[in-house]
């Protein structure tokens, strides 16, 4: 399934180098126009295939062969290992971490169509990080709905066990009567002879 998205995956940022996607002055990458070895787009675009064709078993080993290099490596490498940590259908995914790989990258995205490709890829992640907070927030809720269930559960058992207790052998309530003596009220309204 990961296959056909880094497909169309790499189709659109092909799509976005030739057509020179910009995403405006404001954003985090905005201003990306710094010094140092810079990637051209076709060369952003074929990293970006390169490892979008990984099969979902291989993207662990790749993840850690880019990281022992990580450090050194180059801007193509950490290219890389910033799109492998924001692939979520792997368990390997690390949105924030991939994030702040992209954004040390700045140095090499001065070249227009692979800024816009850059943005792009910033976008997605940041999508994926915001969803990964909503997955997170949704399932902390839902544990607080199952205890609140458990709670009312408990509460009605309680309640159930209050209803079925047996009723004191001589009829009156626990604690209202002396034993013997009629209520108060009886002895008050009594007939006269």
């Amino acid at each position: 399934m990961w296959h056909n998205h880094g497909v169309s995956l790499a189709m659109t940022l092909l799509l976005a180098a030739c057509t020179g996607c910009t995403t405006g002055p404001h954003g985090p990458f905005s201003g990306w126009a710094a010094r140092g070895s810079s990637l051209s787009a076709e060369q952003t675009i074929a990293y970006l295939d390169e490892v979008s064709r990984l099969e979902h078993e291989a993207v662990p080993a790749e993840i850690q062969r880019l990281e022992v290099g990580a450090a050194e490596g180059s801007a193509g490498d950490q290219l890389k290992l910033a799109y492998l940590l924001s692939r979520t259908d792997c368990a390997t995914a690390d949105p924030d971490r991939a994030w702040e790989l992209l954004k040390g990258l700045a140095h090499a995205f001065q070249d227009k169509g692979a800024q816009g490709i850059a943005r792009l890829l910033g976008r997605t992640i940041t999508l994926e990080r915001q969803l990964g907070l909503a997955r997170s927030k949704t399932t902390e809720l839902q544990q607080k709905i199952e205890r609140l269930k458990g709670l009312e559960r408990q509460l009605d058992d309680s309640n159930s066990t209050i209803e079925r207790l047996p009723a004191p052998a001589d009829g009156s309530l626990s604690g209202s009567h002396e034993s013997g003596q009629a209520p108060a009220t009886a002895t008050q309204g009594g007939s006269k002879s």
